[in-house]
């Protein structure tokens, strides 16, 4: 497989975290402007403001579903490589699967782990 396609890989992937944490950023950026003007103007409405602020853990079929996608993106690296068929390729492609495909288990063994212990 070709380094460019690796190249390019690696940037989309960059391109995309960045982006979703500087939305995060500018979110909470907007929150705490809005809360800061409402302590200083004193309004009432703080109490539902500081509660939209804190949010909640996130609940354990996030685990699963999230689990279930990684190994299903593991599985599909180690299909696309047999496709492909040049020894190189298969075991590249194979070991760029290892990684999703361990978080992907481990991910889903807690969400069992989890519904099993409540």
């Amino acid at each position: 497989m070709p380094t460019e396609t690796y190249v390019f890989a690696v940037l989309v992937t960059g391109a995309v975290l960045i982006v979703g944490h500087l939305t995060r950023l500018w979110r909470t950026v907007i929150h705490h402007k809005t809360l800061r003007e409402a302590i200083i103007r004193g309004n009432g409405s703080l109490e539902p403001l500081v509660a939209e602020g804190i949010e909640p853990a996130a609940p354990a079929y996030n685990d699963g579903r999230n689990g279930l996608l990684l190994v299903t993106v593991a599985l599909a690296l180690v299909v696309f490589a047999l496709i492909q068929g040049d020894a190189d390729d298969i075991r590249n492609l194979a070991g760029v699967a290892v990684f999703p495909g361990f978080a992907g288990a481990a991910l889903l063994g807690r969400a069992w782990w989890l519904r099993n212990r409540a």
